[in-house]
């Protein structure tokens, strides 16, 4: 398994960081790769909430949350990958009160790609890269959202519209 991280402070209070995770069917208010997405399953939070995301780029995947430790960390398992080059990956936030006004936020993604040894040079040469720069990115729009109450992306902040989506497929 391949795993990228990033992590970021964010000006932001832990509850208030965790508001915006924790509402998973809403994941492309600050995603900026992501065009829509939705709970799928059930409304809410919590254990078992699935949601499909639909990108830009015109992947689509579904996940489900798996773990969740309220203001603390959140992991998904992506269980149908789509037509991206993968045949594993989770997801995970960790939230780390800095003060009562800033977090650490991270961010982690292990994956595992098809393709036997060709996917496994093709994550080690490529991949990587385009995940950490995916994590990066997840990140930022977390904060512009938290800091804004806007929408990021293409259709949303114009600082992120014009960044490039990263591509796996």
């Amino acid at each position: 398994m391949h795993t990228v991280t990033a992590t970021r402070t964010i000006n932001t209070p832990v509850a208030t960081v965790w508001d915006a995770i924790d509402d998973f069917g809403n994941v492309y208010r600050f995603h900026p790769d992501v065009k829509h997405s939705e709970s799928i399953n059930v409304a809410g939070t919590g254990e078992g909430v699935q949601r499909q995301c639909d990108f830009y780029n015109g992947g689509v995947i579904r996940e489900e949350v798996v773990e969740r430790i309220p203001e603390e960390r959140q992991v998904s398992n992506v269980y149908d990958l789509g037509s991206f080059p993968l045949k594993e990956m989770v997801g995970s936030f960790d939230l780390k009160p800095i003060d009562e006004n800033s977090t650490d936020v991270t961010f982690t993604m292990s994956f595992v790609p098809k393709y036997g040894p060709v996917g496994w040079l093709m994550a080690k040469v490529m991949m990587k890269g385009q995940f950490r720069d995916v994590a990066e990115g997840i990140l930022s729009g977390l904060d512009t959202h938290l800091q804004t109450g806007e929408t990021v992306g293409q259709d949303g902040d114009p600082e992120t519209a014009d960044a490039p989506t990263a591509t796996v497929a």
